[in-house]
Parts: C-alpha cells; sequence; structure tokens
C-alpha cells in the first residue's frame, strides 16, 4: 500500500521541467488543421448538381473527379458512391479511404488561379482499394484537373479576343 510515495521518487522534479526564458523564442505559428470541417464539404443538391454541370470528369484507378472552380482559396469534397460498388460495409469503407486522402492532402492540392475547386468524388471500383492508392489517385487527377481547367481559360481567352481582320473572312 506504500508503494505509491516510492513510485513518485522517480519522477523528475518541478524544477528540472522549468522552460530556460533566456533561450529565443520562435515566432507563433499556427499550423495547419488536418481536418474536415463542414465547410470543406459539398453538403447541398444544388452544389452536387453545379459540379455535374460544369462537365469536367477525369478518371483515375479507384477514383472519378467532377470539378468547378469556387471562389474560395480551399477545395470542397462531395462524395458519391453507388450501390454497386458492394454492401454498404464496402462503401462506408471506400467513402472513409476519400474522406482520408482529402483531409492529409488538402493542403498540398493545386490551386487553379489561387481559387480551390469543389470536386464530387465517385468510386469506380472497390477491389483492392487501398489509402495509398485513393491518395495517390487525388493527386493526379487534382493536378490533370487543374491543367485541364488552364488549357480552357486559354482556349475562351483565344476566343473573345477580337479578330484583327475585322471579322471579315477571305
Amino acid at each position: 500500500m506504500h508503494a505509491a510515495p516510492q513510485a513518485r521518487a522517480h519522477l523528475p522534479s518541478l524544477t528540472a521541467l522549468t522552460l530556460n526564458h533566456d533561450a529565443p523564442q520562435l515566432p507563433a505559428r499556427e499550423p495547419p488543421r488536418f481536418t474536415l470541417r463542414r465547410s470543406k464539404r459539398l453538403t447541398h443538391d444544388l452544389e452536387y448538381q453545379s459540379v455535374y454541370d460544369g462537365r469536367m470528369k477525369k478518371t483515375g484507378t479507384f477514383l472519378m473527379l467532377w470539378a468547378i472552380p469556387n471562389q474560395l482559396k480551399t477545395w470542397r469534397l462531395g462524395l458519391s458512391v453507388s450501390k454497386r460498388i458492394g454492401a454498404a460495409n464496402v462503401r462506408v469503407k471506400c467513402k472513409r479511404l476519400i474522406r482520408e486522402a482529402f483531409r492529409t492532402s488538402q493542403y498540398t492540392l493545386p490551386l487553379f488561379d489561387c481559387h480551390g475547386l469543389d470536386v464530387v468524388a465517385s468510386v469506380r471500383t472497390a477491389q483492392n482499394i487501398s489509402l495509398e492508392g485513393v491518395e495517390r489517385d487525388l493527386r493526379s487527377l487534382a493536378t490533370q484537373l487543374c491543367e485541364e481547367l488552364k488549357r480552357r481559360q486559354k482556349r475562351k481567352a483565344r476566343q473573345e479576343e477580337p479578330r484583327s481582320d475585322g471579322g471579315a473572312s477571305a
């Protein structure tokens, strides 16, 4: 019963744990939050419909991503996993893997004109799906989507610039 006081003898004293106030202090910087808040998700059917209406789709091994640019500085994620993927437990596992991949890589995804994208991710297959595979798909498809948006923006700018011949054709 008297073992508790002996165990305390092995703990360091409070004076040994005091901070060295003479050492230079680094400025406090808030680290990025690796959470998936509501503001980072698509929540309404109109948001999903606007992404589908944007007609920008890229396909990977495990995922299909639809995307449109948003006016935010971050990406937002929506999930769509159909029943053809499998039973409920398989669909839930797929959604968890996609959310985790997005959560951990949300700050490394490329931005389009300093803006993020609204993305709907759909699972193509659940066979041999893994977190590494989903992360790899997400990064490569995100890069492809941003490149496609830049191509479309350039094409639109070329179509809108006035012709030098006054629009007359020979």
